[in-house]
């Protein structure tokens, strides 16, 4: 499904006979009937159904509702050693699904990293793949528990401008996600504020509400993003546990939990347009369809009380 473009209200001449008051009430009634502009775009992430064979995993989020799907590389690849890319398009091509975005990778810029030449050989891979997928989004995580300095974040500059180079050179945006608990990129705030040294138009911030609200991460800092700086979102819920020991199995469906996701959804407005992708792993073994389902529907229920149409 397409982002809706707003609709322009119909101000034209209604005779000379008309008066301005006349004119502004019509106005004023067109711009009533007038449907909310999509701020928000229901998509799943191919983790959710990890286990799914790719073409049934489609067909189950295409039956669901869903017209857009993030992919998870490592579910698309067992298709890709029978088909080929050309006709992994298709089946999203003839299912009516957008290829949002892809992921992912992990801890590439991080200054004192292990096998760095690896794990960017393996990055250029991914990318080069979406690419070829169609899918512009990328997710790049950080998730580093130890050993982190003060000089860490200076030093990670160039090798994280390095990785922007490859997102331009690709036509695709690169967002870093921030992990909950992690001493490198652990909050929204903190990884907003070196995207933004980096200054690279093609890195954003990887929203993922899960290690918004289990992490250290207030509400209060949405106020100081900047349109565009946050370029994809991940959306899910959590039960009713302490913060301190929710771990990325604890995930639910959109509603079936405690998370205040209307508050972050309103929060997210002013500066973020663009998709929601559900994204949990513990249904993963799950038959497809009835995942698929509930997912949809369960954001598609949010998504109506925040008054964004699906």
């Amino acid at each position: 499904m397409k982002r809706r473009e707003f609709i322009r209200t119909a101000a034209g001449a209604a005779g000379a006979a008309a008066s301005p008051g006349n004119i502004g009430a019509k106005q004023a009634q067109a711009e009533s009937r007038r449907p909310a502009p999509l701020q928000f775009i229901p998509c799943i992430n191919q983790a959710t159904t990890m286990r799914a064979e790719f073409r049934a995993s489609l067909e189950a989020y295409h039956r669901a509702g869903f017209r857009a799907v993030e992919l998870w590389l490592d579910s698309v690849e067992p298709f890709l050693k029978k088909e080929s890319v050309a006709a992994a398009r298709r089946v999203m091509s003839d299912l009516g699904l957008e290829p949002a975005g892809a992921c992912c990778e992990g801890d590439v810029f991080f200054p004192r990293l292990e096998g760095r030449a690896k794990k960017l050989d393996s990055l250029k891979r991914k990318l080069d793949l979406s690419r070829e997928l169609g899918a512009r989004r990328f997710v790049l995580y950080s998730a580093i528990f130890e050993d982190v300095r003060p000089s860490d974040y200076d030093e990670a500059l160039p090798t994280l401008n390095a990785v922007g180079v490859l997102g331009r050179e690709r036509d695709i945006v690169i967002g870093i996600e921030f992990i909950k608990g992690a001493k490198f990129l652990g909050s929204l705030l903190t990884t907003v504020e070196l995207v933004r040294r980096a200054a690279h138009a093609h890195l954003g911030v990887q929203f993922d509400t899960f290690h918004f609200y289990a992490g250290v991460s207030k509400l209060e800092d949405f106020e100081k993003l900047r349109p565009g700086e946050i370029s994809f979102v991940h959306i899910n819920d959590v039960p009713a546990k302490p913060r301190e020991i929710l771990e990325d199995t604890d995930r639910v469906y959109v509603g079936d939990g405690v998370m205040p996701l209307e508050r972050i959804l309103r929060a997210l407005t002013p500066v973020y347009r663009g998709y929601l992708s559900f994204e949990v792993f513990q249904y993963a073994d799950q038959e497809p369809t009835d995942v698929a389902r509930k997912s949809y529907d369960g954001l598609s229920a949010l998504l109506t009380r925040i008054g964004n149409a699906t």
